[in-house]
């Protein structure tokens, strides 16, 4: 990502000194050099270079997808964070975001969350089909997801209260989280909460409390 912005810096920094250049030659400045930025030449190497950057990038896009499939958690890790980074750009790796939340380990799981959260709303459709996966950890994954995605998330409300009572310790501490994430304050997600909060293991108690505390704090 850092490479594919510094190769974006330096065409944005070529094409203002180009800018520059036509302006003083309006000026009477003597012609720029044959070949420059102010020339005809110059601008078709700009647009050649643009044209070799875009092929890059989605070169380098298919090679993040490729290494989400890998079922390495390493490779799928750092694919995840450089398409966080990338926002809602990264759009159309959202399926393959989502297939590689299958069997992720936990800090790989967690930046593939991160990365579907940074896609934002668009992220939703295939998040809300990700609920209903057979797979605890695309179960989880997809409520982290709607979680970092926040009150845009509003609608899944109902699709979330129901996963509080999931089989899985994991998924329920999640869409305890997830509540409190988007702020869904109605009574049903409050009273599902409270019900959270004596659940028989610690980790979904808490996280119970800690969605309550937010919705309590965001009513006054």
């Amino acid at each position: 990502m850092r490479r594919r912005l510094s190769r974006f810096a330096v065409v944005f920094v070529a094409a203002c000194l180009g800018a520059c250049g036509a302006c003083d030659d309006e000026k009477g400045a003597p012609p720029p050099k044959a070949g420059g930025f102010g020339t005809r030449e110059g601008l078709e190497a700009l647009k050649a270079q643009g044209a070799a950057i875009v092929a890059a990038t989605r070169r380098s896009t298919e090679d993040l997808v490729h290494d989400l499939g890998s079922g390495d958690d390493a490779l799928r890790k750092r694919a995840a964070d450089t398409l966080r980074d990338a926002g809602a750009s990264a759009r159309p790796a959202v399926p393959a975001l989502v297939a590689a939340l299958r069997g992720a380990g936990d800090d790989a799981r967690l930046s593939i969350a991160k990365a579907l959260g940074s896609v934002g709303p668009a992220a939703l459709p295939a998040l809300e089909d990700a609920l209903d996966d057979a797979d605890v950890t695309v179960r989880r994954g997809a409520l982290e997801a709607v979680r970092e995605i926040g009150a845009s998330a509003d609608r899944l409300a109902p699709r979330v209260e129901g996963l509080c009572r999931d089989g899985s310790a994991g998924v329920r501490a999640a869409a305890a989280e997830a509540l409190g994430g988007i702020g869904a304050s109605g009574a049903s997600s409050i009273a599902t909460l409270e019900g959270l909060a004596t659940d028989g293991v610690p980790a979904v108690r808490e996280a119970a409390s800690r969605a309550l505390k937010t919705l309590r704090r965001a009513s006054k």
